[in-house]
């Protein structure tokens, strides 16, 4: 196939999925991430309780503003077990699809475990029923 034609299959695609958009009857609020964070966390960590704090919702309303392309880069450093990985790693870009669908992302560690952990997390929220 060439890279002409795979262009042309490519917007045939997104002007389906526009008309279907279009069409749908089904009206779904979608939260701040901040209380997505909140609320999903019991999906992705069971067995630890959700401890709530300032750099939760300073996070969100950053990563918020870099979804609406309010700001460009950031950078987040805080020490470990603040849920920095969990919010970044996996929450946002859950909830980014939520807002819109076509966002692309590439997610990467300097451990194939860690990376692994992230992206499993982020496959039971997308299944989870929740």
């Amino acid at each position: 196939m060439t890279i002409k034609a795979m262009i042309n299959q490519a917007d045939r695609a997104l002007a389906e999925l526009s008309k279907m958009e279009d069409d749908s009857s089904i009206d779904i609020e979608i939260p701040s991430l901040y209380d997505f964070v909140k609320e999903a966390w019991k999906v992705i960590e069971p067995s630890t309780p959700f401890v709530d704090g300032f750099h939760i919702e300073s996070i969100c309303l950053h990563l918020e503003m870099v979804t609406q392309r309010k700001i460009k880069r950031l950078l987040v450093n805080m020490p470990p077990r603040h849920a920095k990985s969990s919010i970044i790693s996996v929450l946002w870009r859950v909830w980014s699809w939520l807002v819109d669908p076509s966002h692309r992302w590439l997610c990467a560690s300097y451990a194939l475990s860690l990376s692994i952990r992230d992206n499993h997390k982020c496959r039971l929220l997308i299944e989870s029923p929740w």
